[in-house]
């Protein structure tokens, strides 16, 4: 059993570790289908304050940004402020705080075109009865909140925003698989009640190649949203690339509509990071890490980069050939998306089988340790039988021993009656003519006959 087991793990540990998704991409690492290049460096991030920083903005004389919390009930100071950051990302002042109670938590900001800067109060969106935007006007002084839910049954999380020609916000799900979708109020925005949101449309994920920390996962799932200072532009990114449209008079909705420009982000400069906005003058795009998940904590920097104005061409597919085999052909068939599958499968499979042989290594030691509790119990009634009984001078049979069966007592006459003539004589042959009441002659030991001229009933004949 200990083999077998052992031989589960094995198996079980090289399929985990060796197919896992999130550690073999199968992609090339250069493409047609983004323009990647290695971002420059701004300044570095360094302040505990910004250290899980979910959205920034830049400013003329330098940026806003906020955090994110995953416990909404347990958020720290630096999750309920607005935070400034100098040209050299140094925090400065004490920060902007939210009105109305504080954040819960908050995971994009962009700035309109006006100059108001909106925060999307978005995360943890399934867990909430409503979700909120701040809107900060441009003198940066207090937010003011503004509610808004989810069609009924119709949660999404939200990690990305952005802000229409005519004012309207535009929240964009974040979402794991190929299709991102926008909502927008019903409505014109209330500060006394919740506004009903309404979905306005959807964008679909386009399948790239940059390398980035969090594998094909990375490559899905809108984190962060910008609008250029003109409004002419707006930017969404994931882990690993930027999406760009051009606006035309103002209208968000009808440019996401329309196919992007994908700018690549690749690691490793770039670090797990989820912001993104526009340069002020609007010629850079710029990301920022969070501090907290950095995998490289020395390399912690805000990184621009020129936005691509080349067409997003697709990623080549490998084709079959006539004299492929069958595996062949069906591998080489396989999407960007079914190998991440299959990968993620071999993974969950090899987890599987770790999983089954430690239950039974622990199912194995648990019998082995039952088995020798009772050969314990066992030995020690045992040992307590000798004790009672004498030790050596007691001992059970065993299946082979003998029976000794006794000889019946001499002149026992079990009949209950005399030896007498009439009634055949004295029982154990006993000779006819001396009667004795219930009892026969003795009887001679080991069948030995009497002597010739012997009385058969002298007690001395033997």
């Amino acid at each position: 059993m200990r083999r077998v087991t052992f031989s589960v793990m094995a198996v079980g540990a090289a399929l985990l570790l060796g197919s896992p998704a999130w550690a073999v991409d199968p992609s090339p690492s250069t493409s047609a289908a983004t323009t990647a290049a290695q971002g420059k460096k701004i300044c570095k991030l360094t302040d505990a304050k910004v250290g899980e920083l979910s959205g920034i903005v830049a400013t003329e004389s330098g940026f806003l940004a906020v955090n994110t919390t995953d416990n909404v009930d347990n958020a720290a100071e630096s999750h309920q402020k607005i935070w400034q950051l100098t040209s050299a990302c140094k925090v400065t002042g004490k920060g902007i705080s939210f009105g109305g109670g504080g954040s819960n938590s908050p995971n994009d900001i962009v700035r309109a075109k006006d100059g108001t800067m909106w925060i999307a109060d978005t995360g943890n969106a399934k867990d909430r009865q409503s979700v909120a935007l701040w809107k900060l006007p441009a003198a940066l002084t207090t937010p003011q909140i503004f509610r808004l839910t989810f069609p009924e049954g119709d949660k999404h999380e939200v990690q990305a925003l952005l802000i229409n020609g005519d004012g309207t916000p535009i929240l964009v799900t974040h979402e794991n698989d190929k299709t991102a979708f926008l909502y927008t109020p019903t409505t014109a925005l209330s500060a006394t009640g919740a506004v009903p949101l309404k979905q306005a449309g959807k964008i679909e994920i386009l399948t790239t190649v940059t390398e980035n920390i969090l594998g094909g996962a990375g490559r899905k799932g809108f984190t962060g949203g910008a609008v250029s200072p003109d409004g002419t532009r707006v930017a969404l990114r994931t882990q690993a690339d930027a999406y760009e449209w051009d606006v035309t008079g103002g209208d968000v909705l009808a440019a996401l509509k329309t196919e992007p420009r994908v700018t690549g982000l690749p690691a490793p400069a770039e670090q797990y990071s989820g912001a993104i906005t526009y340069s002020a003058d609007g010629t850079q795009l710029i990301t920022a890490p969070r501090l907290d998940k950095a995998s490289d904590k020395e390399n912690t920097a805000l990184l621009s980069y020129t936005p691509t104005t080349k067409r997003y061409v697709a990623p080549p597919t490998v084709k079959a050939t006539e004299g492929d085999s069958w595996i062949v052909k069906w591998a080489k068939d396989l999407s960007l998306d079914q190998v991440y599958m299959l990968l993620a499968g071999v993974g969950f499979a090899g987890l599987i089988l770790v999983g089954l042989g430690v239950f039974g290594m622990i199912n194995g030691k648990k019998k082995r340790q039952k088995a020798a509790a009772a050969a314990k119990k066992k030995a020690k009634r045992e040992r307590e039988a000798l004790d009672e009984f004498g030790d050596a001078d007691f001992a059970l049979p065993t299946d082979n021993a003998q029976t000794t069966v006794l000889a019946p007592v001499p002149g026992y006459d079990d009949r209950g009656r005399g030896g007498y003539p009439d009634q055949g004589g004295g029982v154990y042959g006993a000779p006819q003519g001396r009667p004795q009441p219930g009892y026969g002659p003795p009887q001679p030991q080991y069948g030995n006959p009497p002597r010739p001229n012997q009385d058969p009933w002298d007690p001395n004949r033997y």
